[in-house]
């Protein structure tokens, strides 16, 4: 029997209330009232229905390896593949809030498609931390190379132009607070260019060295 007899909990929510759940599950920032519409396409990766979802693939990505070592059988995968095409993390939510567990909850969720024996079948030997922390680690660094760095290296692009076209421009220099010996614009901007390439390519080191956190 499940621990909840109707697991199909986002059925019973009127249309706007389902409306506002999903909303809120694509909200990471306190600012996304007033940037919405600019970080948006990170919703993708740092919001709480991304967390989630990436909680159920991993739970598909642990059932695939089981099969590779021939612990489990291969139509398993199969039912848990059409059970991604059906999960909701809206409903995921509001079965966690009833049974107070949130790995157990994607669990449950993915069973409401999947028969009893291959739902038996996730969860092999792992906490929910060593879930989630693997998920975090993971959508953080998909976030990076898919969203944010293209931004970055775009933007580092522009100013390498920007001080090409204005190194015989001159501004005015400054020390200690007070204006010294002129300097040229383009310098300013190749300055910051540099800094950012450097903080790229820091960025690409740590993220890269992020791993799973399977104990």
């Amino acid at each position: 029997m499940n621990m909840v007899d109707d697991l199909d909990l986002i059925s019973q929510l009127s249309p706007d209330a389902r409306a506002r759940i999903e909303f809120s599950m694509g909200g990471f920032s306190p600012d996304d009232a007033k940037y919405y519409t600019r970080t948006r396409p990170l919703e993708k990766y740092l919001s709480e229905g991304a967390e989630r979802m990436g909680c159920a693939h991993m739970q598909r990505e642990l059932l695939k390896t089981r099969i590779e070592f021939g612990r489990a059988p291969p139509e398993a995968l199969q039912e848990v593949d059409y059970a991604m095409t059906k999960i909701s993390p809206v409903n995921i939510g509001l079965i966690e809030d009833k049974i107070r567990h949130d790995q157990l909850a994607v669990i449950e969720e993915i069973g409401r498609f999947v028969s009893p024996g291959t739902k038996a079948l996730l969860h092999p030997g792992t906490t929910s931390h060593d879930i989630l922390d693997s998920v975090r680690a993971y959508l953080l660094r998909q976030a990076w190379y898919e969203v944010t760095r293209p931004i970055v290296v775009s933007g580092t692009g522009k100013l390498c132009t920007l001080a090409e076209r204005s190194e015989n421009i001159p501004q005015v220099g400054r020390t200690h607070l007070q204006d010294t010996s002129p300097v040229p614009f383009g310098l300013t901007l190749s300055i910051a260019a540099v800094r950012l390439a450097e903080r790229t390519a820091l960025c690409d080191q740590y993220l890269n060295s992020l791993k799973g956190k399977v104990s």
